[in-house]
């Protein structure tokens, strides 16, 4: 697709999917949150809609001469399909562009794509029993790519089956087995387990320790949120958020995480294209009513690098390792 096409298209993207999204019609998807794991309520779900867009300027690649900046577009949604007190089916969507600014190569002499895909499709089901056991699958499939769906190669595809098991008054486990084409760790292993226990005594101290995952919310003052989520092995987010008045706050924190894709061309097929990234931010955001809010960020992107390989091992080869800089993101979310 020639590259004016695409600027056009994301231009237009967001208008085109948010149509999309608020049309009855199913299909929409995106992959759905460990949070709806773990609460034992059902038939609660609301539609959403969520646009954000981030800036990060040129800034001098350090392994060889040159520059890369880029901005990303990525719009969320998500619908009920059908809900009540026993079982939900909820349908979402994500589409993320990326469009790299300065055109660049990798040390390999490769010439980084123009621009980069995510779209995901995904469908959640859970079940409560009388007991008060719920049960869960989710599956999700799309592709993220610089030409995504051009082949069978550059699809991704993944499935989650979960379980809710009440312990005591305020807690449960939560233990899953979960398959990915596409995911950061023990990429050679077809079906991964995974655990945790989680207690909510209140709404002011909430936790899941386990793993593949964990989480931590604690409110000390009525004004003030503290929150930290860990993903193995290299995604955490950190925030600490204070309430000045309804409708706005403030934050600040702390995040590293990672993006990944399978290029149209790459030499091998287990080979992907993953960018990882450090960065502190502070923002703020304001509830315009009616289910809008509105969120300013932005902060200092560090330790940032694009990287050709089959996983983190791999990260010395084939790298392009971009300067510090400031980064700046808006968005814009809506819930029915």
């Amino acid at each position: 697709m020639p590259r004016t096409h695409t600027h056009a298209l994301a231009r237009w993207l967001p208008w085109l999917l948010g149509l999309l999204l608020l049309a009855p019609a199913p299909g929409l998807a995106a992959a759905p949150e460990v949070g709806a794991w773990l609460t034992s309520e059902l038939g609660q779900a609301k539609p959403s809609l969520g646009y954000q867009a981030e800036h990060q300027g040129d800034q001098k690649t350090t392994d060889h001469g040159g520059a890369l900046g880029f901005t990303q577009h990525e719009l969320r949604g998500s619908t009920p399909l059908w809900q009540n007190s026993s079982n939900d089916l909820s349908l979402s969507a994500r589409a993320r562009y990326l469009d790299l600014d300065t055109p660049t190569k990798l040390p390999s002499g490769k010439s980084m794509p123009a621009e980069l895909w995510d779209l995901n499709l995904s469908a959640q089901f859970r079940h409560r029993l009388d007991n008060g056991v719920v049960l869960g699958l989710a599956a999700r499939g799309g592709s993220a790519s610089d030409k995504p769906f051009h082949s069978d190669g550059e699809s991704q595809y993944g499935a989650t089956a979960f379980a809710r098991l009440p312990s005591g008054q305020h807690g449960a486990w939560l233990v899953l087995v979960n398959y990915d084409n596409n995911r950061e760790i023990i990429t050679g292993m077809p079906l991964i387990p995974g655990a945790g226990y989680w207690y909510a005594p209140s709404k002011q101290f909430q936790v899941l320790a386990g793993a593949p995952f964990s989480s931590l919310r604690y409110r000390p003052l009525a004004d003030l949120d503290l929150s930290l989520s860990y993903v193995m092995t290299r995604t955490l987010r950190a925030r600490a958020t204070y309430h000045l008045a309804p409708p706005l706050a403030v934050y600040t924190g702390f995040e590293m995480f990672h993006q990944s894709y399978l290029l149209a061309d790459r030499p091998r097929s287990e080979n992907r294209l993953f960018f990882y990234q450090k960065r502190a931010l502070a923002g703020t955001s304001y509830d315009l009513g009616r289910g809008l809010v509105l969120d300013i960020s932005g902060g200092w992107a560090f330790d940032r690098f694009f990287f050709q390989g089959e996983n983190y091992g791999d990260r010395w080869q084939d790298r392009l390792s971009l300067e510090d800089g400031a980064y700046f993101a808006g968005q814009v979310g809506y819930r029915f």
